[in-house]
């Protein structure tokens, strides 16, 4: 497909970053979804396992749109009580045959379904955060 940007695409990779302080990983139901100028994506499970999203390790998973879009935002919601702390979300185009890193999101809250996490730590159900587009030196 001839002169389309990179930051357009229908196949996206997520790599989630959790920060490697303790209790920040979970096993509770992670969810993500992206927006775009026009709207948003679907809510998609992000999960392999019951063994995702580890304190300190990286977990990938891929984000697909029916037409081609430019990201704006990367959402995530987290629907259990057991709180999940992001340091980043990398984003690449992955529809050739290799993923081509577009940009980062940081400055993530705690996420939590947990009311308890709400008051104690300042955690959120959900967040969506803006793509900052060309970091390549963070990517």
């Amino acid at each position: 497909m001839c002169c389309t940007k990179a930051d357009v695409g229908s196949k996206f990779l997520l790599t989630f970053k959790v920060s490697s302080d303790d209790d920040c990983g979970t096993d509770s139901d992670i969810y993500g979804w992206l927006t775009y100028r026009t709207g948003k994506g679907a809510m998609k499970y992000l999960s392999t396992s019951k063994n995702d999203f580890k304190a300190g390790e990286e977990e990938s998973f891929v984000y697909s749109f029916e037409t081609p879009q430019h990201p704006l935002e990367i959402c995530v919601y987290n629907e259990g009580g057991d709180e999940l702390c992001l340091d980043s979300v990398k984003i690449a185009n992955d529809d050739s045959d290799s993923p081509m890193p577009l940009g980062i999101t940081t400055g993530w809250p705690s996420l939590s379904s947990d009311d308890e996490d709400h008051d104690d730590d300042g955690a959120v159900d959900d967040k969506c955060i803006p793509i900052v587009y060309n970091s390549l030196s963070e990517i």
